[in-house]
């Protein structure tokens, strides 16, 4: 039985050899390479995958507030693309470098791991999809970490139609108007009914502060917004939902390594056999 267990670990010895190309490298070799590893392969990247959807079901009869409007600052978060991310301004070398490895960069839809879910709850009828990506990205402390700006759905109007008395019923003040509001002719712009941030940071554990906006009609055709603004701490590899009875999103992260983080990890591997 020894002997037979001796011949296993030759016979698969050059197969674990060949597996690691950075087994003949000595270990100061090793080393060299690992200290010239740039600073943002050493961040902690992840696959981001978010699904918001909109309920088409019958609702709550809950009152809800006319008077909010969603207050966002596009400019200073990160836009995805499909082949070149918007930084804001702030950004820096690390970020820059990150975008240029592939970072929020819009994936193509066969790397989705939501797509059966979507397609169950829309066969269901009671959902509609607002939004639905997915982009790899370093996840960093919250200091650091730059919101980004998602948005989708139909297309509704920037500046909706809001009567003088809306809010009233839950105490607060009438809304001003201006002659030039009430006489301008002009059509008003068009905007995502769906629209938020997102900010994803890491301590000890991942987290999610999403900043989520959506506009629906009341029965008498009156548009208003809701929100949702519910932090969580999240695990990787684990399914997250957040609710509200209008809408809802749901956000899963799962753990990446880039092609250099691959190699880090067989050199690290090599290194502790010397």
């Amino acid at each position: 039985m020894r002997i037979l267990s001796v011949l296993l670990i030759l016979a698969l010895a050059p197969l674990a050899h060949a597996e690691n190309p950075y087994t003949d490298l000595s270990a100061p070799e090793l080393r060299t390479r690992l200290a010239k590893v740039p600073a943002v392969e050493q961040e902690s990247w992840y696959q981001v995958e978010v699904m918001v959807f909109a309920r088409t079901g019958p609702t709550t009869q809950e009152y809800w507030r006319l008077d909010q409007r969603p207050h966002l600052a596009p400019e200073n978060a990160i836009h995805l693309d499909g082949v070149s991310p918007l930084l804001p301004e702030g950004a820096d070398t690390l970020d820059s470098s990150a975008a240029r490895l592939g970072a929020w960069r819009l994936l193509e839809r066969d790397r989705m791991i939501l797509t059966d879910m979507l397609s169950r709850m829309e066969k269901a009828g009671d959902f509609r999809t607002l939004y639905h990506q997915t982009w790899i990205q370093p996840i960093r402390e919250r200091a650091r970490a730059f919101p980004i700006y998602i948005e989708g759905g139909n297309q509704v109007s920037a500046q909706p139609s809001i009567s003088p008395d809306a809010g009233q019923d839950y105490g607060l003040p009438p809304l001003e108007t201006t002659t030039e509001e009430a006489s301008d002719p002009v059509p008003p712009a068009m905007q995502s009914e769906f629209q938020g941030m997102l900010r994803l940071h890491l301590s000890r554990y991942l987290h999610v502060e999403p900043d989520l906006w959506f506009t629906r009609n009341s029965g008498e055709g009156q548009p208003y917004w809701v929100h949702i603004n519910q932090k969580r701490r999240m695990r990787s590899e684990e399914l997250h939902y957040l609710d509200h009875p209008l809408f809802g999103m749901l956000v899963r992260i799962t753990p990446y390594q880039t092609e250099t983080q691959k190699n880090v990890e067989l050199m690290k591997e090599a290194l502790k056999q010397k």
